[in-house]
């Protein structure tokens, strides 16, 4: 396929997390579809149910870098979202790498900024406060 097909998937990919609409993801996963989201395996069937689950509401996602190279995709990503049940809002940075074959996405791999999306809905302390914290923490491990 070329750069341009393969552009349209990861984007059509984003805009199913972005609008809530599964109907997205059922067009360009392959059945046999598998990613690794921070380190964990996760089926089509993993990945379909948490989009179904997502707490998050007005949700924008800017794809701020695109690179192909034969059958893989990889974007840099910034996400805008609410968490719904408290309502605060959050801008997450992430990278996603998608392999596909025969116009399906057949494998994935991401990561995204975990620690700064929790120190902004206020879960985990930041700055000054959160080295100290992580301090307190392993001392107590110890």
């Amino acid at each position: 396929m070329s750069r341009k097909q393969n552009e349209a998937i990861i984007r059509q990919y984003l805009k199913g997390w972005e609008t809530g609409d599964s109907s997205l993801f059922e067009q360009v996963l392959a059945p046999d579809f598998v990613d690794c989201m921070y380190g964990q395996l996760r089926t089509r069937e993993a990945l379909l149910e948490q989009a179904g689950e997502t707490t998050y509401s007005d949700r924008q996602i800017t794809i701020e870098d695109v690179m192909c190279d034969d059958d893989k995709v990889a974007v840099r990503v910034t996400s805008r979202l609410t968490r719904a049940e408290i309502g605060k809002r959050a801008t997450i940075t992430g990278m996603i790498m998608v392999r596909i074959k025969e116009g399906k996405m057949v494998e994935g791999w991401g990561e995204h900024d975990r620690l700064g999306h929790l120190q902004q809905l206020g879960v985990v302390p930041g700055g000054e406060e959160y080295r100290r914290w992580v301090r307190e923490r392993l001392s107590a491990a110890t």
